[in-house]
């Protein structure tokens, strides 16, 4: 109550409490935003203390190894492909040759004739 009637007042102690409580709220204010810095820091580091590198490591090992199975793959479609354009390069027909990928991944040769 006594706050409220010492900055309700229109002089100068008036003006001085209404200062000095503005002042205080901006100090809780900045103390405030600091305890929330502080516990999110906290929280970061709980969550970085309890990181599992073995399971990180493991997932990316595991991303590593399907990259390379994709590569793999990739390495033996072309191989694939390659022997089919030379072997449809002995006949002769490959000028009326289309050859595009299905949806599906497959390889679709048409003739146009």
């Amino acid at each position: 109550m006594a706050k409220e009637v010492s900055m309700i007042e229109n002089n100068e102690k008036g003006r001085q409490a209404r200062k000095y409580f503005i002042a205080c709220e901006k100090k809780y204010m900045v103390l405030l935003k600091k305890e929330k810095l502080l516990l999110q820091y906290k929280n970061l580091k709980l969550n970085f203390d309890s990181f599992n590198y073995q399971d990180y490591d493991k997932t990316l090992n595991s991303i590593k190894a399907h990259i390379n199975n994709l590569k793999r793959q990739l390495v033996y479609e072309k191989k694939s492909i390659e022997l089919k354009i030379s072997e449809l390069d002995k006949t002769g027909l490959t000028d009326t040759i289309e050859a595009y990928v299905q949806p599906d991944g497959e390889i679709a040769v048409i003739q146009n004739l």
